[in-house]
C-alpha cells in the first residue's frame, strides 16, 4: 500500500506543479536551446533518460533550462543549453541491480507488496527501469528487485 501512496503523491505533486506554471504564466527563460527542445521552467523531477529508476526523492524546484519536445527525453549526461533530446529506445539509462531499462515498460509493476497490480493497470507505457525476470520489486528491501523467493507473499507468482 505504501509503495501506491508513494507513487500516487508523487503525482499529485508533479501535477499541482503543472497546474501552478499555467497559472502563473512564467516567461520562459532565455536560452539557447537545440533542436528538439526549448527555453522553459525545469526540475530534477521532470523525467529524463538518468532518472527513469529513482525520480520520487527529487527536488521540485524550478530552474531554467532547455526542455525535450514531448515524447523525447534528454540524455543522460546532458542538460541546459546542451541537452541532447533522444528517443526513449536511444536513452542510455542507469538501472539497479537486477533491472534493465525498458523504453515502453507499463507503469504498473508488479511488487511483493502488490503481486496482482499489473492487471488492475490502465496508465501508458513509459521508459523506465523494471525488474528482470525471476526478480520483483520491494519495498520492504529499499525499492529494489529481489529474487521472488524472498518476497514471503503467498500470492506471488512467476511473472
Amino acid at each position: 500500500m505504501g509503495f501506491l501512496r508513494w507513487n500516487v503523491l508523487f503525482l499529485v505533486a508533479v501535477l499541482q506543479q503543472q497546474i501552478d506554471r499555467s497559472s502563473q504564466q512564467l516567461t520562459p527563460p532565455n536560452l539557447n536551446c537545440p533542436s528538439n527542445s526549448s527555453a522553459a521552467w525545469v526540475t530534477d523531477c521532470d523525467l529524463t533518460c538518468a532518472n527513469v529508476d529513482h525520480r520520487q526523492d527529487c527536488d521540485l524546484t524550478e530552474k531554467p533550462g532547455c526542455q525535450c519536445n514531448q515524447g523525447l527525453y534528454a540524455q543522460t549526461g546532458t542538460s541546459g543549453e546542451s541537452v541532447n533530446c533522444v528517443e526513449p529506445k536511444e536513452c542510455k539509462a542507469k538501472c539497479g541491480p537486477n533491472k534493465y531499462f525498458n523504453p515502453q515498460a507499463n507503469v504498473c509493476q508488479p511488487t511483493c507488496e502488490w503481486p496482482d497490480f499489473p492487471a488492475t493497470c490502465k496508465f501508458a507505457p513509459v521508459p523506465r527501469c523494471v525488474c528482470k525476470k525471476g526478480y520483483i520489486f520491494s519495498q520492504t528491501y529499499n525499492n529494489a528487485c529481489i529474487k521472488l523467493s524472498k518476497c514471503n507473499n503467498p500470492k506471488i507468482k512467476s511473472y
